[in-house]
Protein backbone atom coordinates (compact mmCIF):
# COMPACT_ATOMS: atom_id res chain seq x y z
CA UNK A 1 0.00 0.00 0.00
CA UNK A 2 2.43 2.48 0.98
CA UNK A 3 4.86 1.48 -1.83
CA UNK A 4 1.72 2.33 -4.35
CA UNK A 5 1.04 5.55 -2.73
CA UNK A 6 4.72 6.49 -3.38
CA UNK A 7 4.76 5.33 -6.87
CA UNK A 8 1.43 7.47 -7.64
CA UNK A 9 3.31 10.70 -5.87
CA UNK A 10 6.14 10.21 -7.93
CA UNK A 11 3.94 10.14 -11.14
CA UNK A 12 2.18 12.85 -9.85
CA UNK A 13 5.42 14.75 -9.53
CA UNK A 14 6.67 14.25 -12.95
CA UNK A 15 2.89 15.15 -14.30
CA UNK A 16 3.40 18.47 -12.28
CA UNK A 17 6.78 18.96 -13.55
CA UNK A 18 5.51 18.54 -17.29
CA UNK A 19 2.81 20.61 -16.55
CA UNK A 20 4.76 23.16 -15.03
CA UNK A 21 7.46 23.78 -17.80
CA UNK A 22 4.46 24.07 -20.41
CA UNK A 23 3.17 27.12 -18.67
CA UNK A 24 6.19 28.54 -18.74
CA UNK A 25 7.22 28.36 -21.90
CA UNK A 26 3.61 29.36 -22.92
CA UNK A 27 4.16 32.76 -20.77
CA UNK A 28 7.44 33.05 -22.64
CA UNK A 29 5.87 32.96 -26.14
CA UNK A 30 3.56 35.27 -24.96
CA UNK A 31 5.73 37.65 -23.07
CA UNK A 32 8.17 37.49 -26.01
CA UNK A 33 6.06 37.99 -29.12
CA UNK A 34 3.57 40.76 -27.04
CA UNK A 35 4.68 44.27 -26.77
CA UNK A 36 2.45 45.02 -24.65
CA UNK A 37 1.75 48.75 -24.10
CA UNK A 38 3.34 51.47 -26.45
CA UNK A 39 5.98 53.53 -25.00
CA UNK A 40 5.04 56.43 -22.52
CA UNK A 41 1.43 55.16 -22.28
CA UNK A 42 0.08 54.53 -18.72
CA UNK A 43 -1.84 51.94 -17.40
CA UNK A 44 -4.93 54.06 -17.36
CA UNK A 45 -4.58 55.47 -20.89
CA UNK A 46 -4.18 51.69 -22.48
CA UNK A 47 -7.00 51.00 -20.69
CA UNK A 48 -9.22 53.89 -21.98
CA UNK A 49 -7.98 52.66 -25.77
CA UNK A 50 -9.22 49.41 -25.41
CA UNK A 51 -12.52 50.24 -24.03
CA UNK A 52 -13.02 52.65 -27.16
CA UNK A 53 -12.17 49.88 -29.34
CA UNK A 54 -14.91 47.96 -31.58
CA UNK A 55 -14.96 44.06 -30.16
CA UNK A 56 -13.26 43.64 -34.07
CA UNK A 57 -11.61 46.13 -36.07
CA UNK A 58 -10.68 44.90 -39.38
CA UNK A 59 -7.25 45.86 -40.31
CA UNK A 60 -6.48 45.60 -44.31
CA UNK A 61 -8.37 47.03 -46.99
CA UNK A 62 -11.16 44.91 -48.08
CA UNK A 63 -12.44 45.17 -51.49
CA UNK A 64 -15.99 47.46 -51.62
CA UNK A 65 -18.20 44.46 -52.55
CA UNK A 66 -16.51 42.08 -49.81
CA UNK A 67 -16.86 44.04 -47.03
CA UNK A 68 -20.75 43.58 -46.67
CA UNK A 69 -20.63 40.11 -46.77
CA UNK A 70 -17.64 40.62 -44.27
CA UNK A 71 -19.80 42.46 -41.62
CA UNK A 72 -23.23 40.82 -41.98
CA UNK A 73 -22.39 37.10 -42.69
CA UNK A 74 -18.82 36.48 -41.44
CA UNK A 75 -17.63 38.57 -38.17
CA UNK A 76 -21.11 37.91 -36.46
CA UNK A 77 -20.25 34.27 -36.66
CA UNK A 78 -16.63 34.15 -36.22
CA UNK A 79 -17.20 36.37 -32.88
CA UNK A 80 -20.06 34.29 -32.04
CA UNK A 81 -17.42 31.57 -32.40
CA UNK A 82 -14.88 33.11 -30.12
CA UNK A 83 -17.04 33.95 -27.73
CA UNK A 84 -18.42 30.68 -26.79
CA UNK A 85 -14.38 29.38 -26.67
CA UNK A 86 -13.62 32.75 -24.81
CA UNK A 87 -16.76 32.44 -21.63
CA UNK A 88 -15.12 28.98 -19.95
CA UNK A 89 -12.24 29.99 -20.51
CA UNK A 90 -11.90 33.68 -18.31
CA UNK A 91 -10.16 33.69 -14.97
CA UNK A 92 -11.72 33.23 -11.89
CA UNK A 93 -10.58 36.58 -10.61
CA UNK A 94 -12.71 38.37 -13.85
CA UNK A 95 -15.76 36.64 -12.60
CA UNK A 96 -18.01 37.67 -9.15
CA UNK A 97 -17.53 38.45 -6.34
CA UNK A 98 -14.03 39.80 -7.47
CA UNK A 99 -14.85 41.19 -11.12
CA UNK A 100 -11.29 42.32 -12.00
CA UNK A 101 -11.23 44.36 -14.78
CA UNK A 102 -9.40 44.25 -17.73
CA UNK A 103 -8.73 44.28 -21.53
CA UNK A 104 -6.37 42.46 -24.04
CA UNK A 105 -5.81 43.09 -27.87
CA UNK A 106 -4.98 40.39 -29.70
CA UNK A 107 -3.94 40.77 -33.69
CA UNK A 108 -4.29 38.07 -36.22
CA UNK A 109 -4.96 37.34 -39.80
CA UNK A 110 -7.65 34.58 -41.25
CA UNK A 111 -7.03 32.95 -44.41
CA UNK A 112 -9.89 31.80 -47.00
CA UNK A 113 -9.78 28.22 -45.61
CA UNK A 114 -10.36 29.64 -41.67
CA UNK A 115 -6.92 28.89 -40.95
CA UNK A 116 -5.55 31.73 -38.23
CA UNK A 117 -2.09 33.06 -38.78
CA UNK A 118 0.16 36.18 -37.23
CA UNK A 119 -1.63 36.05 -34.00
CA UNK A 120 0.08 39.22 -31.83
CA UNK A 121 -0.64 40.40 -28.38
CA UNK A 122 -1.12 43.37 -28.93
CA UNK A 123 -2.10 45.10 -25.60
CA UNK A 124 -1.88 42.94 -22.31
CA UNK A 125 -4.12 42.79 -19.34
CA UNK A 126 -1.79 43.09 -16.74
CA UNK A 127 -3.13 39.82 -15.66
CA UNK A 128 -1.35 36.43 -17.75
CA UNK A 129 -4.48 34.48 -17.05
CA UNK A 130 -6.63 37.56 -18.63
CA UNK A 131 -3.83 37.10 -21.41
CA UNK A 132 -4.20 33.56 -21.94
CA UNK A 133 -7.69 33.37 -22.03
CA UNK A 134 -8.17 35.71 -24.78
CA UNK A 135 -5.40 33.91 -26.43
CA UNK A 136 -6.68 30.44 -25.91
CA UNK A 137 -10.23 31.56 -27.25
CA UNK A 138 -8.84 32.63 -30.66
CA UNK A 139 -7.01 29.32 -30.79
CA UNK A 140 -9.02 27.24 -30.03
CA UNK A 141 -11.94 28.85 -32.38
CA UNK A 142 -9.44 28.25 -35.32
CA UNK A 143 -9.73 27.30 -37.91
CA UNK A 144 -12.63 29.25 -38.56
CA UNK A 145 -15.36 28.79 -40.92
CA UNK A 146 -14.22 28.84 -44.69
CA UNK A 147 -14.60 32.45 -46.56
CA UNK A 148 -18.10 32.36 -48.20
CA UNK A 149 -17.47 31.87 -51.90
CA UNK A 150 -18.42 35.26 -53.30
CA UNK A 151 -15.47 36.47 -51.22
CA UNK A 152 -12.60 38.07 -53.62
CA UNK A 153 -10.39 38.92 -50.45
CA UNK A 154 -7.28 37.07 -49.75
CA UNK A 155 -7.03 37.28 -46.12
CA UNK A 156 -8.78 39.48 -43.06
CA UNK A 157 -6.14 41.03 -40.66
CA UNK A 158 -8.42 41.58 -37.83
CA UNK A 159 -7.74 42.80 -33.88
CA UNK A 160 -9.89 41.38 -31.58
CA UNK A 161 -10.82 43.15 -27.68
CA UNK A 162 -11.72 40.65 -24.95
CA UNK A 163 -12.66 43.16 -22.51
CA UNK A 164 -13.23 41.70 -18.71
CA UNK A 165 -15.89 43.59 -16.68
CA UNK A 166 -15.41 46.87 -19.17
CA UNK A 167 -17.86 48.09 -21.43
CA UNK A 168 -17.03 49.18 -25.23
CA UNK A 169 -17.49 53.01 -25.71
CA UNK A 170 -17.80 53.37 -29.12
CA UNK A 171 -15.65 56.19 -30.95
CA UNK A 172 -18.48 58.87 -33.28
CA UNK A 173 -16.40 59.54 -36.57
Amino acid sequence: MARKLMETRAQQGRRWNATRMVVISVSLVLATSAPGMAFGQSKGSADRECRDRASVELLNSIPSPDLPVIEKDYLPVLVSRTKEKWYPLIPLEARPPQEKKGCVLVQFVVHPDGKVTDMELVMQSGDIAMDRAAWAAITSAAPYAPFPKRLTTTVIKMRMAFLYNEKAQRKEQ
